[in-house]
């Protein structure tokens, strides 16, 4: 008897092999691809089966969704509003409404009985979506609206947003989230026609606010041209007029002119000023010093064709600068002219019969 036969004798071994153990992990081997080819099949006749159902549910929308929940409830009526205990089970309400959508049978139920709980309970079968919480605070949109009806734009818009918003320590807003506030409180947001756009309406607001704008930004404008003639003008300015001075009883500082008709400031003249003159504090100090001649040396430092004085009266005065911590004063220019040295002194001709300058 052939090898063949003798093995086959009593066995299921098959062909290929005269050892057992060998046979034995062939045939597993061979089941293990026959189950793996026939779930791969299983796999494939269920996607060609399927795609359009699945498709559908993928791309239904709210109002097709709001027709599928009103459809089954339609149908529930029709079988008469069975009690909750009739509708588990392969024979139940809800396994009769899915045969009756025609969804597969491995199908999730689940949605249908919760539209059958909210049906029974009385309950919206669609509840209304609350959506994404609104950017700007009712307050916030109200000044976005001012803005835009005083004639700016979105973005001026925009940032007046931020500027409130920033003192309340939040962050800044968009010009998108300052039109979706303006569209909630009731104003119109769609692109204006032709007629009276700010464009063509030279009296609308914000026609009048864009050329405010554009003659602001012409004169900030400067041109080389400008700036010369500017610098020229300035430099020529001040040459006709001399130094800032702060004198004593003064908040502000005193424009001096550049020179005076006796040329003598500017030029480090002196007079000798007597302590009378300070006359309140003069006034306040011991009798045996106001017995005493006392000067004080003093530089005339600027000259002023019109200064009120204390006593309100407006002349012409000679700015004075005392020595050490006393500052600059103003004296009248008679005054300071009696004061000056015998070279310094006018002629009759340089004075008028009041003994001032002319």
């Amino acid at each position: 008897m052939t090898a063949f036969s003798r093995h086959a004798r009593g066995s299921k071994q098959k062909r290929g092999t005269t050892n057992k153990k060998q046979a034995k992990a062939r045939d597993k081997r061979m089941a293990k691809k026959a189950a793996a080819a026939a779930r791969t099949a299983a796999e494939a006749m269920a996607d060609l089966a399927e795609p359009e159902e699945e498709a559908a549910v993928c791309k239904r929308d709210a109002a097709q969704e709001k027709r599928r929940r009103h459809a089954i409830v339609m149908r529930f009526i029709d079988l008469g509003s069975p009690a909750k205990d009739t509708w588990d089970g392969p024979d139940g309400v809800v396994h009769d409404i899915r045969k009756w959508l025609g969804m597969r049978c491995n199908a999730n139920i689940a949605p249908i009985r919760q539209v059958l709980d909210r049906h029974v309970a009385g309950e919206l079968l669609v509840k209304p979506r609350s959506g994404r919480k609104p950017k700007l605070t009712k307050g916030e949109a109200l000044i976005a609206t001012h803005s835009l009806e005083a004639g700016k734009g979105r973005a001026q818009a925009a940032h007046d947003v931020t500027a409130w918003r920033e003192l309340q320590g939040k962050d800044k807003v968009s010009e998108k989230a300052v039109r979706t506030g303006f569209k909630n409180l009731g104003g119109v947001t769609q692109r204006r026609g032709t007629e009276g756009t700010g464009s063509r309406d030279e009296e609308s607001a914000w026609a009048q606010t864009s050329l405010a704008q554009a003659e602001q930004l012409k004169g900030q404008i400067v041109t080389p041209e400008e700036e010369e003639r500017a610098a020229a003008e300035q430099q020529a300015e001040a040459a006709a007029t001399g130094p800032l001075l702060k004198v004593e009883g003064r908040s502000g500082r005193v424009r001096s002119l550049a020179d005076d008709p006796l040329h003598v400031i500017g030029r480090k003249e002196h007079i000798s000023v007597p302590y009378s003159w300070w006359r309140e504090w003069w006034d306040q100090q011991p009798a045996k010093v106001r017995r005493k001649k006392m000067y004080e040396k003093c530089e005339l430092v600027g000259y002023v064709a019109s200064y009120t004085h204390g006593d309100g009266g407006v002349e012409l005065a000679y700015i004075i600068k005392c020595s050490g911590k006393w500052g600059c004063f103003a004296m009248r220019a008679p005054d300071a002219i009696r004061l000056l040295p015998a070279r310094l002194q006018p002629t009759d001709a340089t004075v008028d019969e009041d003994g001032k300058v002319p």
